[in-house]
């Protein structure tokens, strides 16, 4: 649950129900299933080509108290663009809220024309790279990158780079990553494969401990058929 002073939206004042100072994450969530009404998305992020910090939250009223209750949804690390729209286009459809309108109205007022004809984009009749209209996607594209040079000792976390609900869209990403990717590697990646959906460079000696993978993982998306705050 956020709370002030952790959630960034909105002033009123917060619910006071008991259940909220329980050290039980489950007993706060089953209180706001149970209370909450009037239940919107409240979006908070920076700018549409680099939105982080953002925050996505499913609020409302509390129908004990009358305070108000948030509860924040889990989003990747890292997402920019069009794939930050699409984390968020997919959260108003598990939520069930009225389509377009309250996706286009989360985001800041002179960011509504791109979301718009990124959201028209989605509905085109035939579009290679959209959606088709009012289809509910059954899948998610993330984007990730995994890298080791032991010899440098760097061994950092994989590393997301956005997720689609396009596949088109996230293999055109995939490529312009890579492109940006080849500019900074040293002689030693003398190894490389690639496929629609992966790319791999390395030392073809020691490709075990100094690689670099790029590649698209597919995950599939449960979509509830009443939504609520409870399916984020």
């Amino acid at each position: 649950m956020r709370q002030k002073p952790e959630c960034p939206h909105g002033n009123g004042v917060m619910c006071s129900c008991k259940a909220l100072d329980s050290s039980r994450n489950e007993e706060k969530k089953i209180h706001f299933l149970r209370n909450l009404s009037d239940m919107r998305l409240e979006l908070s992020y920076s700018t549409l080509a680099a939105p982080a910090p953002y925050c996505l939250c499913a609020a409302g009223v509390c129908k004990t108290c009358g305070g108000r209750l948030c509860l924040s949804i889990d989003m990747p690390a890292h997402l920019v663009e069009e794939g930050f729209l699409a984390v968020v286009f997919h959260h108003t459809l598990r939520l069930d809220l009225k389509y377009p309108d309250q996706f286009v109205e989360l985001f800041h007022k002179e960011d509504r024309p791109i979301v718009q004809q990124w959201l028209d984009g989605l509905e085109t009749p035939g579009s290679q790279k959209g959606l088709p209209a009012h289809k509910v996607p059954a899948e998610a594209y993330t984007i990730v990158k995994t890298a080791v040079n032991a010899d440098c000792g760097f061994f950092p976390d994989p590393f997301s780079w956005g997720c689609y609900l396009s596949l088109d869209l996230a293999r055109d990403r995939l490529s312009e990553l890579i492109a940006e990717e080849k500019k900074t590697l040293s002689d030693r990646y003398n190894k490389e494969e690639r496929s629609d959906d992966c790319w791999e460079v390395c030392d073809a000696d020691y490709s075990a401990s100094c690689f670099v993978r790029i590649e698209i993982l597919t995950s599939e998306l449960v979509l509830s058929q009443k939504g609520g705050p409870g399916d984020a």
